[in-house]
C-alpha cells in the first residue's frame, strides 16, 4: 500500500521575493527584458560543478541549470521534476512519478533512466549521506517511474531529493557522449534548468544561455555570465559601475550597500547554527544550575554587536529558521548577573574561584566571541582561559581530547527541510559527551523523542515531537545557542522578477526593466 506525499505544494507559479526597494510585477506577455546578459559575481572558481563539490560557489552555479526532483522552499516543498511521489505506508520506499515532456538542455526527454542513472553514478557520494536508499534496487518501471526501495523504515527522506547535497538530475546520454569524447562532463553537465553552460574561463568566467527548452518557459534572460571577482569590495564597486548585477555580501559591504538606492538587498535566513558547547564530562557542568547560571551570564545580541559588527540574530532553536520544526522558542536565560549568582550560590559554587577551559579554531570571529564571553563571564569572577587551534587541530581534540576543555564554539550546519539525520550523526560535536554528563537521563529521553518522530509517517507530528525536543535543549542546557549569520544578495534594482527559495536566489523569471 503506498500514500500520496503530502507535503505542501506551493503554487505552481513561483512568487517573486520583495527585497529593499520593492519588485514590479508584470504579466509573461508583457515582459521583455531591457538587457540580454545578467552578470553574477561569485568570489571563487569552482573548479568542477562534480556532485560531489559542496563549496557555495559550485552550488551557486549548479542552481542556474540543475534541477531535482523537489524544491525545497525553506521548511515545505515543492515537486520539480517529480509530478507526485507515493510513500510506502510501511516506510520501505517511494514510487516517483516524474513530469512527462520535460526536456533537457539538449532537446532530448527526461527519462525515469536518468533519474536512476543520477543516483548511481554518485552513488560513492550519496550512499553515506543517504544510507536507507537501497542502491542496488533502483528501477526505472517505465519512462515516467521511478521506484526507489529503502533499507530500513523511514520518512526522512525528502532532503534526498532537495538541498545543497541532494541529488540533482542529469542527462545521462549527454555524460555518455562526454566519456565517448574524451570530455569532461562536469565541466559542462547538462540537466533541465533554466540555463545551460556554453563556455568556461577557468579562474574568469563562466558563461550559461537560455535554455530554449526550459519545461516553465524559456527566461527572459538570453544570457548568464558568472564572474569569479575574489574581493568583495571590488564586487560592490562592479556592482555600483554596472559591472556586475548580483553579488552575495557579507558585514564588510553591508553598510555600504544600504547606503546605495540602487541597490536591492536580500536578506536570506542562515543554516548555521553558532553555538556555546559545553563539555558534559567536566565535574563543574553535572549541576544544571551552574549550566543554567552560565546561560545568563551570556548576552548574545553584545556578542553579535561586538564580535560580528551587528550581522547576526539571536538563536533559540537547534532547528535553522528554514529547517522543518524550527519554532520561535522564548528564551529562558535573558542576561542577569544577579540571577546567575544566585544559582552559582544554590549550587555551592564561588564563581570567582572557577576557571573554565575554552578552545576555539582560529577561523571568521570565533576568537572575538571568545573574548566577549570572557568579559561576561568576568563580571562574577570567573576565569576563561581561552586555547586557539587551526580547524583541523580543534576538531581533533573536541573528538579525542575531551580531558583538555570545559567549552568550546561551534556551529551546527542546521540546513534546510527536515535534517533531523544531522543529531545522529557521530561527527555532530554539539552532542559530544551529553550522555555521559549530569543530564544524561533527560538526554535519553530527547533521544527517545526523537527516534520516535523519526519513524512516525505523520509530518505534523514529527513537527511536535522536533519542538518539544528543541525546548529540552533549552532546559536542559545541553548546549547555549547563539545566532545565525544570515546570507545577504545585493542586487541592482533594474534587475526584477527575482524568485527565492530557501537559501538562494532563481532568475528564471527574472529580467531588467
Amino acid at each position: 500500500m503506498k500514500k500520496k506525499f503530502a507535503a505542501l505544494l506551493i503554487a505552481s507559479m513561483a512568487l517573486a521575493v520583495t527585497a529593499v526597494g520593492g519588485a514590479v510585477s508584470a504579466s509573461a506577455e508583457e515582459i521583455v527584458s531591457a538587457k540580454d546578459t545578467l552578470t553574477i559575481a561569485l568570489d571563487g572558481d569552482p573548479g568542477t560543478l562534480k556532485y560531489d563539490n559542496d563549496m557555495d560557489v559550485a552550488i551557486e552555479v549548479r542552481k542556474l541549470f540543475l534541477e531535482g526532483l523537489l524544491l525545497n522552499d525553506g521548511s515545505e516543498y515543492e515537486y520539480q521534476l517529480a509530478d507526485s511521489i507515493e510513500e510506502d505506508e510501511d516506510g520501505m520506499g517511494l514510487t516517483v512519478h516524474l513530469k512527462e515532456g520535460v526536456m533537457f538542455s539538449t532537446g532530448e526527454e527526461l527519462k525515469a533512466s536518468d533519474v536512476v542513472w543520477s543516483m548511481q553514478v554518485g552513488r560513492d557520494y550519496y550512499e553515506p549521506l543517504y544510507s536507507f536508499v537501497d542502491f542496488d534496487n533502483l528501477e526505472a518501471q517505465d519512462d515516467y517511474t521511478v521506484r526507489v526501495p529503502f533499507n530500513t523504515e523511514t520518512y526522512l527522506w525528502r532532503s534526498l531529493f532537495c538541498g545543497y547535497n541532494s541529488v540533482g538530475i542529469y542527462s545521462q546520454k549527454a555524460y555518455e557522449e562526454a566519456e565517448a569524447n574524451g570530455t569532461d562532463f562536469w565541466t559542462k553537465p547538462v540537466s533541465t534548468g533554466p540555463f545551460s553552460i556554453v563556455e568556461w574561463n577557468s579562474g574568469e568566467d563562466i558563461q550559461l544561455k537560455a535554455n530554449e527548452y526550459y519545461h516553465e518557459g524559456t527566461p527572459y534572460i538570453a544570457n548568464v555570465i558568472v564572474r569569479i571577482i575574489t574581493e568583495s569590495s571590488v564586487q560592490l564597486m562592479e556592482l555600483q559601475t554596472g559591472g556586475i548585477d548580483v553579488m552575495g555580501g557579507n558585514g564588510t559591504t553591508l553598510e555600504n550597500a544600504q547606503a546605495d538606492e540602487n541597490i536591492n538587498i536580500y536578506e536570506i535566513d542562515g543554516t548555521s547554527i553558532h553555538y556555546i558547547g559545553i563539555n558534559h564530562r567536566s565535574e563543574i557542568f553535572q549541576d544544571l544550575r551552574v549550566r543554567q547560571a552560565l546561560a545568563y551570564l551570556v548576552d548574545r545580541q553584545t556578542i553579535i554587536e561586538g564580535a560580528l559588527n551587528g550581522v547576526g540574530n539571536v538563536h533559540n532553536s537547534m532547528f535553522s529558521p528554514s529547517g522543518l520544526g524550527y519554532s520561535d522558542l522564548e528564551w529562558p536565560y535573558e542576561t542577569n548577573v544577579e540571577k546567575a549568582q544566585e544559582l552559582f550560590d544554590e549550587a555551592g559554587v564561588d564563581p570567582s574561584q572557577l576557571t573554565l577551559r575554552m578552545i576555539v579554531n582560529d577561523a571568521s570571529s570565533r576568537p572575538a566571541v571568545a573574548e566577549q564571553l570572557n568579559n561576561m563571564f568576568g563580571a562574577l569572577g570567573i576565569t576563561l582561559q581561552i586555547t586557539t587551534y587551526d580547524s583541523a587541530t580543534t576538531t581533533d581534540k573536541l573528538m579525542n581530547a575531551p580531558d583538555e576543555f570545559d567549552m568550546y564554539l561551534r556551529s551546527l550546519g542546521g540546513g534546510e527541510g527536515e535534517v533531523l539525520g544531522l543529531y545522529f550523526s557521530d561527527n555532530v560535536i554539539g552532542l559530544m559527551n551529553i550522555d555521559e554528563g549530569g543530564c544524561a537521563d533527560e538526554f535519553a529521553k530527547w533521544q527517545g523523542i526523537l527516534e520516535d518522530a523519526m519513524a512516525n509517517p505523520d509530518m505534523e507530528a514529527r513537527k511536535a515531537a522536533y519542538q518539544e525536543a528543541d525546548q529540552m535543549v533549552l532546559d536542559n542546557v545541553f548546549w547555549i545557542p547563539e545566532y545565525v549569520v544570515p546570507v545577504y544578495k545585493y542586487t541592482t534594482t533594474s534587475l526584477k522578477g527575482v524568485v527565492q527559495k530557501g537559501s538562494y536566489l532563481y532568475y528564471h523569471e527574472a529580467y531588467f526593466e
